[in-house]
């Protein structure tokens, strides 16, 4: 079995505080770009967070009720 102390696996550590030799900058052509109809997206998430808000709401509604009924 290896037993390392702690001083010896301190000075086993190595900072590299540069980009690897193969690192690419990224550029304005890495970013995604913009495809479908913005609203049918913007549509489709404000229906999700709806459905969250709703059921949260309501868990937060049940929650109030089963601990005035405990009590």
């Amino acid at each position: 079995m290896l037993v390392i102390s702690g001083a010896e696996a301190a000075c086993t550590q190595v900072r590299q505080y540069h980009p690897p030799a193969t690192h690419k900058q990224p550029t304005m052509d890495d970013l995604p770009i913009p495809q479908g109809s913005w609203q049918a997206a913007y549509d489709a998430k404000q229906r999700k967070y709806n459905i969250h808000l709703i059921s949260g709401v309501l868990i937060f509604g049940i929650t109030i009720g089963v601990v005035s009924m405990s009590s």
